[in-house]
């Protein structure tokens, strides 16, 4: 009986591998189709091909998950547009592909506008909260920004600068929301150089640590 069990337990660990591999092979042929696509289809956006071509394979399949998803909340599959036969349905097929392109160009733009809406997440905590002590590191270098860019009243800088005076942090708060309401482009700019900044830091520490534990991080993609 024991023998029984372990024979139909190793059967079943190798069919569940078998199915597993072959799963794997099967997202992978897809993954290639979809990158294959987007290489030739011309009237996809150029930075998009380009963005596509570039992804990993991890960041492929991510993206195949995502446009599958889309297609299927729409009855569709994404399948189809690798297949000989949607050229049987040519207004389908316009459809589709069409869908796809936008919806691949939303997906870089939200990529691309991350930095954005962390720096505008970090703005209204910023309003709610600009006392709180977790804000004190980005107000100060915020404010130092600020000030080395003139967008402090000229008089009260210079004051503080010859008396030799530290800026109370309610000064600081004061001068960023008047750098917010005179200038917003820039001052956003300051804040999303500030937090891109720290990202890359975070990175840099991430990185010296793996080093040291004789690991290494895979390179971005880019």
């Amino acid at each position: 009986m024991l023998i029984f069990v372990l024979i139909m337990g190793s059967v079943l660990l190798f069919v569940s591998f078998w199915r597993g591999r072959r799963a794997r092979e099967r997202r992978h042929r897809q993954c290639s189709r979809l990158r294959a696509w987007a290489a030739s289809h011309d009237a996809l956006d150029p930075v998009v091909q380009q963005w596509i071509a570039r992804l990993s394979t991890d960041e492929i399949e991510v993206l195949y998950t995502l446009l599958n998803g889309y297609c299927a909340s729409l009855q569709w599959q994404l399948d189809w547009l690798f297949a000989p036969q949607i050229k049987k349905a040519p207004e389908l097929q316009a459809v589709l592909e069409e869908s796809i392109r936008i919806y691949a160009r939303m997906l870089l733009l939200s990529l691309q506008m991350e930095l954005d809406v962390l720096a505008y997440q970090s703005y209204l905590e910023f309003e709610k909260r600009p006392a709180a002590r977790k804000q004190r590191p980005l107000v100060n270098k915020l404010y130092a920004k600020i000030d080395r860019s003139a967008l402090t009243p000229p008089p009260t800088r210079a004051l503080h600068r010859l008396a030799h005076k530290k800026v109370t942090p309610k000064a600081q708060v004061a001068a960023i929301r008047k750098a917010f309401a005179e200038d917003p482009v820039k001052t956003m700019q300051f804040l999303k150089e500030i937090l891109a900044d720290d990202v890359l830091n975070t990175v840099t520490d991430v990185r010296r640590e793996q080093g040291s534990l004789g690991l290494t991080l895979a390179p971005n993609s880019a």
